[in-house]
């Protein structure tokens, strides 16, 4: 595989979800490389077990999840369930505020029947490794891979930003102060 890439690809993780999303708010007040440069934001919350996934904000940015449908059709053959996202209540996931500062983002979880548990119970007793569905793991990283390849070989990478929200802006709770 032939990994010349024309642009740089950023991997970071962020703290603070379950938090009230502290770690994200920080990060886009106080952003290691200008915002204007990230051409998109790809979250994963919950995709370690079922048979199919779920794509948050994919109808919001089609052309971000062009990409990963292509790479999904070509080599993994997984069901994708592209949804459209509007979160104009609490925002449960970091995706939600690259959103409303108009960074494309799509927003990956797992669904179907879970592991050797039966129903599976997030946040529960019930949630321990027998839930985890090893091969769903497996495909979603192998189709982020070969999705984010791809958008980096690109000459030019056109992907469309968002509006932006500067009104749920401020009704988020700003960060903790870690200066």
């Amino acid at each position: 595989l032939d990994l010349k890439l024309k642009r740089s690809v950023v991997f970071f993780l962020i703290a603070a979800e379950e938090a009230a999303l502290k770690g994200v708010q920080y990060f886009l007040k106080h952003p290691a490389i200008p915002l204007d440069r990230i051409k998109g934001f790809i979250n994963m919350d919950s995709v370690g077990n079922g048979h199919s996934l779920w794509v948050g904000f994919a109808k919001n940015y089609p052309d971000f999840y062009a990409f990963l449908e292509r790479a999904n059709q070509k080599y993994i053959h997984r069901e994708l369930e592209p949804e459209f996202s509007a979160n104009l209540t609490r925002p449960r996931q970091d995706a939600v505020f690259f959103d409303y500062y108009g960074i494309p983002v799509v927003s990956f979880g797992s669904f179907g029947e879970a592991g050797g548990a039966g129903t599976y119970r997030y946040h529960t007793p019930y949630d321990n490794i027998s839930n985890i569905t090893p091969e769903i793991m497996e495909d979603l990283s192998q189709l982020l891979f070969m999705a984010i390849v791809d958008m980096a070989r690109q000459d030019t990478l056109v992907i469309q930003r968002g509006k932006g929200k500067p009104e749920l802006l401020k009704q988020s709770s700003p960060p903790a102060s870690l200066d």
